[in-house]
């Protein structure tokens, strides 16, 4: 079998046998460095690419062939106690070293080879399943903020374990390829949960939506998507025209992988799943994220709006979880009206403490030179003379808007 030969690619009998071991016993919380001598990350990236196919293409068979499965493992299982640190390493190698384009793209082949490996029938028999091992993976999902541009042009990744360093975004053909990564990367997750059960592992099923919500919101430019499925299984695949093209899939796959996971319950905390769905989504449908212009924000807020109203309501009807849903959908929104009147009256204070200043600096403009803009000065400052009160009248403004 190919598998054989590409197996031996990843030089796993290399690696020293006090490296495997030291990363089991610390349960994939600490990491030497691998050998010089070792894959770089541009090869080991070369190997993936070319397991991955083959895997697939075996995992296809299995439905055909009942015993398949257990031919993988008979290859992979002898060498499962080896890859799995490797595959942490070139993770935690991408986390660290988000800057430079070979590691980034080895962190997201590597996340991606392990949830092929969790997605082949019988990984549990060979402790593939690793849960500080399977969240890390989940965090090269955060990558995707490098692809978001704020207000300073700037693009850069805002979680603690990431490298900032001096990163001042990334290229049109740098941003293009790691999306590229994090659609194959997420279409293999995909894979994984529709036949990979987290509804016993609570901690990773809620990292799994944490992650996927923030994909959701990565694609904010192509408004109204297409929720009106009879069920979503369908993926949304790049044609690579563009990078908006493979954010838009990245961003409408996440609701789809949202969507799998709205089913059923938690078996620890006896959580309808779709409750715990909605509890992620409804802050952008509040506030719609909190980076953006205002049309990107409505976007946002145009997309899980839609996404609740055609997926989770009916999920809810259907298990008769609608009660639960309604209650999660009212408490947000009582939520969101107490952070909005709060803002509000922030905003009243700041009016308040400005006004002298706005009077003082319309008074100096009487010096100017220009008779018109003194001629304005002057209609302002009148206007506001001849009114009661211009404080009063912005805040019964705003109290009105709060009635």
């Amino acid at each position: 079998m190919e598998l054989e030969n590409l197996i031996s690619s990843f030089q796993l009998e290399t690696l020293d046998d006090g490296w495997v071991e030291s990363v089991w016993e610390n349960e994939f919380m600490e990491l030497e460095e691998l050998p010089t001598e070792y894959l770089s990350s541009e090869e080991f990236d070369m190997v993936v690419q070319d397991f991955k196919v083959e895997i697939k293409n075996v995992i296809l068979s299995c439905s055909a062939e009942n015993n398949e499965s257990l031919r993988i493992w008979d290859i992979l299982g002898q060498h499962t106690k080896r890859l799995l640190p490797v595959i942490y390493y070139f993770i935690n190698q991408g986390k660290v070293d988000s800057e430079n384009d070979e590691s980034r793209s080895a962190c997201l082949s590597a996340a991606s080879l392990y949830f092929l490996l969790l997605s082949i029938p019988g990984s549990s028999a060979y402790r593939v399943f690793r849960t500080l091992l399977f969240e890390n993976a989940l965090d090269c999902f955060k990558l995707s903020s490098l692809l978001k541009e704020e207000s300073t042009g700037k693009k850069r990744i805002q979680d603690e374990d990431y490298d900032e360093g001096d990163n001042e975004g990334l290229f049109y053909g740098q941003k293009y390829q790691l999306a590229e990564g994090l659609n194959s990367a997420l279409l293999d997750l995909l894979s994984l949960l529709k036949i990979f059960s987290l509804k016993d592992k609570q901690t990773s099923f809620e990292l799994v939506v944490q992650t996927l919500t923030s994909l959701t919101q990565v694609d904010n430019k192509i408004s109204k998507l297409n929720f009106a499925w009879s069920h979503a299984s369908k993926y949304n695949l790049p044609t690579h025209r563009n990078l908006d093209d493979l954010l838009h899939s990245l961003s409408y796959n996440a609701f789809v992988a949202l969507y799998l996971l709205s089913r059923g319950r938690l078996h620890e905390s006896d959580v309808a799943c779709v409750e715990m769905v909605l509890d992620n989504l409804l802050p952008g449908l509040a506030w719609g994220g909190s980076l953006g212009t205002a049309r990107e924000r409505t976007i946002m807020r145009h997309n899980v709006l839609a996404f609740v109203r055609n997926c989770l309501l009916p999920i809810a009807k259907e298990q008769d979880e609608l009660e639960g849903t309604v209650l999660t959908l009212v408490r947000h929104l009582c939520g969101a009206v107490v952070r909005m009147a709060t803002d509000v009256r922030r905003l009243v204070k700041e009016l308040q403490d400005s006004m002298p200043n706005i009077i003082i600096a319309l008074v100096e403009r009487f010096k100017d030179v220009s008779p018109t803009v003194c001629g304005k000065a002057l209609s302002a400052v009148s206007e506001c003379a001849s009114l009661p009160s211009i404080i009063d009248i912005i805040c019964s403004s705003f109290d009105r808007e709060l009635e």
